[in-house]
């Protein structure tokens, strides 16, 4: 293999390591939106029970 397929073929490697890193990230960030999202949700409830209680 010639120095530029080297260089070329650690380069792919590394961009598809990187993009593999990437998706995990996403990933992580979407369950953490999803967490968040829940527990807003649950605030808000909490939030509009007190309002009822409070009346």
């Amino acid at each position: 293999m010639t120095q530029d397929a080297e260089a070329v073929d650690f380069w792919k490697t590394s961009v598809q390591k990187n993009i593999e890193e990437m998706k995990g990230d996403i990933r992580l960030l979407q369950d953490k939106t999803l967490l968040q999202d829940q527990i807003i949700q649950n605030i808000q409830g909490d939030l509009k029970k007190i309002k009822e209680d409070t009346k």
